[in-house]
């Protein structure tokens, strides 16, 4: 089945702010031309700088005590793209002008949804030329200790696994898979709102970082596995965690066929597999967004 490229019809406009910075932010999500890609503009520097949302642009590990998913392009950075990347990558999106003045995309709700919904409004535009997707035609994986994830071929689907645990401490063992499409996405994953552990707010809090979560964007995970009242799902952290997979994954290449199965996986390692995507890609000389 030969899938066509995507964009918005139309403008969309979100105010917010900073998961980590608390900073006010706005966002306007402009349609972009067949062939452009997704591509962040801090229109709030000088000459505007553009970072195309690629794994080649991927900031250097270590250069922010976020755990978040940031690109960068010379002084120009944007943070916590996980989200909006995983709306793309659910909505089936190739082409897209995110301008945004600030250094870090708004968290909304902490889920999804802060961008799903407004694009879903929009609607969404078929442009002429065919979009690349990309099937493994062997398996990938990544290990760091106890942590795994890989993606290996699957002919009819792409299918997530994931496996969250945190031995003895806060969580109980949570695992989901699911078959991946636009309607699964937009209901059993998009909705899914970032947690923390209770020992990672004050972590955070003391690097002044942390400002932007309440109790309505950020599930507050305590030592004995206690999670405040009101979850959208009883698994809902697992689901977040396939969430962020999917829009790291996406700086990679979209997929569209495949199993990935992952434990105990992050940002670091969902980054380190897309960066394996992409070189899997250029060996085999597959069209490649920048």
């Amino acid at each position: 089945m030969t899938h066509r490229q995507r964009t918005l019809d139309n403008v969309v406009e979100i105010r917010g702010v900073g998961l980590f910075s608390g900073r006010e932010v706005f966002v306007r999500c402009v349609p972009a031309p067949e062939g452009s890609g997704v591509t962040f503009v801090r229109v709030d520097m000088p000459d505007a700088p553009a970072i195309p949302a690629c794994i080649t642009r991927l900031a250097p590990p270590g250069s922010s005590p976020l755990r978040a998913t940031s690109l960068r392009q010379g002084d120009a950075t944007v943070a916590t793209i996980e989200h909006i990347m995983a709306t793309v990558y659910g909505l089936g999106i190739d082409n897209l002008r995110v301008e945004v003045n600030g250094p870090e995309m708004p968290v909304g709700d902490g889920s999804a949804m802060t961008y799903v919904e407004p694009f879903r409004r929009a609607g969404l535009r078929e442009q002429g030329a065919p979009a690349a997707r990309f099937s493994p035609a062997a398996p990938l994986w990544v290990t760091e200790g106890d942590v795994f994830l890989a993606l290996v071929p699957h002919e009819n689907a792409l299918t997530v696994t994931y496996v969250l645990d945190y031995g003895r401490k806060f969580l109980r063992s949570q695992a989901l898979t699911i078959e991946m499409s636009e309607e699964t996405f937009v209901k059993e994953i998009a909705p899914a709102r970032t947690y923390c552990l209770r020992p990672e707010i004050e972590f955070f809090l003391s690097r002044g970082l942390g400002r932007g979560a309440t109790e309505e964007n950020t599930i507050v995970v305590e030592e004995d596995g206690s999670m405040p009242p009101g979850l959208r799902f009883p698994d809902e952290c697992v689901r977040h965690k396939i969430l962020d997979l999917l829009g790291d994954v996406a700086l990679g290449a979209r997929l569209a066929t495949g199993r990935v199965v992952g434990y105990k996986s992050g940002h670091v390692t969902n980054v380190r597999l897309a960066r394996m995507i992409r070189e899997s890609l250029a060996r085999s000389a597959q069209p490649v967004a920048r």
